[in-house]
């Protein structure tokens, strides 16, 4: 069978990355090892991220690690990067000393309204047989209904938390868990070679 693979890349990271050392995730192998049977094939993979915007502006470290992943990502001849964008905030706290401060956050916008959307279009098209959703936010419940009973696509949630929440698990066939060994044996190697020939490595630190 041939399914279309949707990474919603900050509930990936945040789930499942951000406290291990194995960020330099190779998206194709991970979700190859991720599919029920070893006849399944991932026919397109579509990573669903933003560009991060630093706390400090003269601090660009996390957007050059960032970077260098979609560079080695790039790689990959069937994943598309379809990019989100983030939304700067004011959020309200309260010091210890009981006085009211306002602190600048970023809120990721997109995403969600992104996937639901590339779900949809791509059931109207209709060239493949599943859907893989590696998510687990809630919010994608409706487009998954879609996919299932609508459009009859075969449907596999990969959570990168520690269950599959209830309403995701409602409308997929069969369920999921991102083990810590699983994105362990998925590392791109240190070095990278580019399709240009130029060779990238992976970051010392993250």
């Amino acid at each position: 069978m041939k399914f279309i693979c949707y990474v919603d890349g900050f509930n990936l990271y945040h789930r499942r990355l951000e406290k291990t050392s194995y960020k330099w995730l190779n998206l194709g192998k991970l979700c190859q090892r991720m599919l029920s049977h070893s006849g399944d094939e991932i026919s397109k993979i579509k990573y669903f991220t933003s560009k991060i915007i630093p706390y400090r502006e003269s601090d660009n470290s996390k957007w050059d690690r960032q970077y260098l992943l979609w560079q080695a990502l790039s790689t990959l001849p069937n994943l598309e990067r379809i990019e989100g964008r983030f939304s700067k905030r004011k959020k309200r706290w309260r010091n210890p000393s009981g006085e009211g401060v306002y602190l600048k956050t970023y809120v990721e916008k997109g995403t969600d309204v992104n996937i639901a959307t590339n779900i949809i279009y791509d059931c109207c098209r209709g060239n493949f047989d599943g859907i893989v959703l590696l998510s687990n936010d809630t919010d994608l419940s409706l487009p998954l209904y879609f996919a299932k009973k609508i459009f009859q696509k075969r449907v596999i949630v990969i959570s990168p938390a520690e269950d599959v929440r209830g309403s995701l698990s409602m409308w997929s066939d069969v369920n999921k868990t991102i083990s810590e060994e699983d994105v362990k044996a998925c590392q791109f190697p240190d070095e990278v070679v580019l399709k240009n020939g130029r060779k990238i490595k992976k970051p010392s630190e993250w």
